[in-house]
C-alpha cells in the first residue's frame, strides 16, 4: 500500500508540486535610533553642501583667507602721467604726490608692491592707476586726511 499512497502523493489532481515561482521577501532591521541617526546626518550633509555652494565664501584671515588687498603699481607709468598732467609750477613734485597716492592706498586698505618686483600679477591684482593731484586732494580731505603733512620730506 505504501506504493498506491505514494502514487497518490504524485498524482494527485491538487496542481503541480513546484508551482511557478517562489516569491522570496527580505527583512531588514534596523534600530530605530540608528535610523533616526542616519537621517539627521545625511539632512546635515546635504544642508551643509547647499550652503557652501549658494552662500558667499566667508573671509577669515585666520584660516589663511585673503587678509591683504594687493595692488601693483607702475613707478615709471605713473611718473611720466604726472609729469603730463602736472602743469601748475606751484613746486608740488613727484614724491609729494606719490606720498598722497599712497596714504590713499593704506586708507583703502591696500598692499601696494612695485611694479618691478613682481614676476606676475594675476587678473585679480588691482593696477595703481594715476589719479590727478585735484581729485587726490578733494578724496583724502573727504577722509579726513590732511594733505599738507605729505608735502614736506620726512624727518
Amino acid at each position: 500500500m505504501k506504493e498506491d499512497e505514494q502514487k497518490a502523493l504524485i498524482s494527485s489532481d491538487s496542481g503541480p508540486i513546484a508551482s511557478g515561482p517562489n516569491k522570496k521577501s527580505i527583512k531588514i532591521e534596523i534600530d530605530e535610533k540608528l535610523l533616526w541617526k542616519t537621517i539627521i546626518i545625511v539632512l546635515i550633509l546635504s544642508a551643509s553642501f547647499y550652503l557652501y555652494k549658494k552662500l558667499p565664501p566667508f573671509r577669515f584671515p585666520s584660516w589663511g583667507g585673503n587678509s591683504q588687498d594687493i595692488a601693483v603699481m607702475d613707478m615709471d607709468q605713473i611718473k611720466k602721467q604726472f609729469d603730463s598732467n602736472n602743469t601748475a609750477k606751484d613746486g608740488s613734485g613727484f614724491t609729494p604726490y606719490l606720498r598722497k597716492l599712497m596714504a590713499l592706498y593704506r586708507l583703502k586698505g591696500v598692499l601696494v608692491l612695485d611694479i618691478k618686483q613682481v614676476f606676475a600679477v594675476p587678473s585679480s591684482v588691482e593696477i595703481v592707476m594715476f589719479v590727478s593731484p585735484e581729485k587726490l586732494s578733494e578724496e583724502l580731505s573727504d577722509a579726513g586726511i590732511d594733505e599738507t603733512k605729505f608735502e614736506s620730506s620726512p624727518k
